[in-house]
C-alpha cells in the first residue's frame, strides 16, 4: 500500500500561511499610512516614507496598493468603514425612539469631525485627491441611505410630520458636510463641534410634531409620538 503524499496538504499550507504574511503587511503598511497620512496630509507623506515606517520595501507597498494613490484610496475606505460603523452604533441603542436614532448618528457624524485622522483623510485630502466616483464609493456614502430610513421610520413611527424623506435626508446631509468642514478647518474643533451639535439637536428636536410654530411651550416626550398621531393610527386601525 503506497503511503499518502504529504505534497497537496503542504501546498496548500504553504499557500495559507503565505496569505497570512501578506495580510499582516497589508495591515501595517495601512496603518502606517493611516497615522502619516492624519498627521502630514497626502502631500506631505511620500510613498518611500511609508514604506519606511512600516518596514516594508517599496516593491511591497507597490504589490499591494499599485501607488501612493491607490494607498490612499485604501487608507479612506478604511477610515469610512470605521466612521460608518460608529453611525450604526449609535442609531442602535435601545431606548431610544426613531428620531432620537436620527439625532445619534448625525451626532456620531459630527463627532467623527473632531478626530484627526477622519477629519484629515476624509473632510480635508479625499476630495482633492479621489474623483467623485471614488468618494461615492466610500462606504460612508452609504450613511445617505441608512439617514433617509431613519426618517421614514421616525415619519412612520409619528416622531416627525409627514414629509419628503429624501428631501429632508438632502438637507440635513447639506448641514452635515457643511458642518464638518468647518469643523476640520477649524484653528478651535472642539467649540466649533460643540456649536454645531447643540445647533443639530435644536432642530431634530424641532421637527417633533408637538413642537411647532404657534406651540412653543408644547413637547412631546422622548420616546412617544403625538396624540394626533396616535389618534390618526388607532382610526386607521
Amino acid at each position: 500500500m503506497q503511503p499518502n503524499n504529504p505534497r497537496p496538504h503542504l501546498e496548500r499550507r504553504e499557500r495559507k500561511t503565505k496569505a497570512a504574511q501578506a495580510e499582516a503587511t497589508r495591515s501595517v503598511i495601512l496603518e502606517v499610512a493611516e497615522q502619516l497620512f492624519a498627521e502630514r496630509g497626502y502631500a506631505g507623506a511620500p510613498a518611500d516614507d511609508v514604506a519606511d515606517y512600516a518596514g516594508v520595501t517599496r516593491g511591497a507597498l507597490q504589490h499591494h496598493f499599485g501607488d501612493k494613490r491607490g494607498l490612499f484610496r485604501a487608507v479612506a475606505a478604511r477610515v469610512s468603514d470605521r466612521l460608518l460603523s460608529r453611525i450604526v452604533a449609535a442609531t442602535s441603542r435601545e431606548q431610544i425612539d426613531a428620531l432620537q436614532a436620527v439625532e445619534a448618528g448625525c451626532l456620531a457624524y459630527l463627532d467623527a469631525c473632531t478626530d484627526p485622522a477622519t477629519n484629515r483623510i476624509l473632510f480635508q485630502d479625499a476630495p482633492s485627491v479621489l474623483t467623485p466616483a471614488e468618494i461615492d464609493g466610500l462606504s460612508i456614502s452609504a450613511g445617505s441611505g441608512l439617514l433617509v430610513s431613519g426618517i421614514e421610520k421616525a415619519i412612520h413611527d409619528g416622531f416627525i410630520d409627514a414629509v419628503s424623506a429624501e428631501a429632508l435626508a438632502c438637507m440635513l446631509l447639506g448641514a452635515l458636510n457643511c458642518a464638518g468642514l468647518e469643523i476640520a478647518r477649524s484653528a478651535k474643533a472642539k467649540a466649533t463641534h460643540r456649536a454645531y451639535s447643540q445647533l443639530l439637536s435644536r432642530l431634530l428636536r424641532g421637527l417633533r410634531p408637538d413642537r411647532g410654530v404657534g406651540a412653543p411651550g408644547s413637547r412631546t416626550p422622548a420616546g412617544e409620538p403625538s396624540r394626533r398621531r396616535r389618534a390618526a393610527g388607532s382610526s386607521r386601525s
